[in-house]
């Protein structure tokens, strides 16, 4: 599953709930902007005097606003992944702590993997990794904790968890990411993990 891009039509009431959703991030930006913390140029230039001899006042201003947008975006796309899954699968929850257990080897091969993967050493290739994660089953048991962006599941018991990132994360996101993920994975498929709530 991982990977693999999938559509999924929103209902009529979850769309409504993404428009709200991302109108009230433009609004809080604007209100930000306009009303709570309007561009004041003459403390800015105060602020930066160096950087507006440089630069036009209008990119400094287009830069304020962005960053204010930007903030009050925050966890937007764990938010929307999260009404979505919900309507799709019937329960979502954001930021769930799963716990299982790795033998020490299994740890040591996970980062074995994420560092030639990030040298370019190997080629990414997520059943092999899997595979190979799986098979060091050695050393004393050790307990890790990984939580997940989203965490979604229906009343049949089927689970499912998510790490939601940007279209161009940080390489050290991914790699965070992918260590989660190794690692919820083959700790549920040795069957010695749990949720801690749910």
């Amino acid at each position: 599953m991982c990977g693999e891009r999938q559509s999924v039509a929103l209902t009529e009431p979850t769309g409504a709930a993404v428009a709200a959703y991302f109108t009230g991030v433009v609004e809080r930006a604007l209100r930000r902007r306009i009303e709570l913390e309007p561009w004041d140029l003459e403390q800015e230039k105060s602020d930066r005097p160096i950087d507006f001899a440089l630069v036009p006042e209008e990119v400094w201003k287009a830069s304020k606003f962005e960053r204010s947008y930007t903030t009050s975006r925050g966890s937007a796309w764990e938010e929307i992944a999260v009404l979505i899954a919900a309507d799709n699968f019937g329960h979502a929850e954001r930021n769930s702590r799963y716990v299982g257990e790795l033998y020490q080897e299994q740890l040591s091969q996970i980062q074995r993997i994420l560092n030639e993967l990030d040298s370019r050493a190997r080629a990414p290739d997520w059943d092999e990794e899997l595979a190979s994660v799986l098979e060091a089953e050695t050393g004393d048991l050790v307990q890790v904790t990984v939580v997940a962006d989203v965490h979604v599941w229906d009343d049949h018991g089927h689970r499912e968890f998510f790490e939601v990132k940007a279209p161009r994360p940080n390489s050290d996101q991914t790699k965070v990411s992918k260590e989660k993920r190794c690692s919820q994975t083959v700790s549920a498929t040795l069957l010695r993990g749990y949720l801690l709530a749910c």
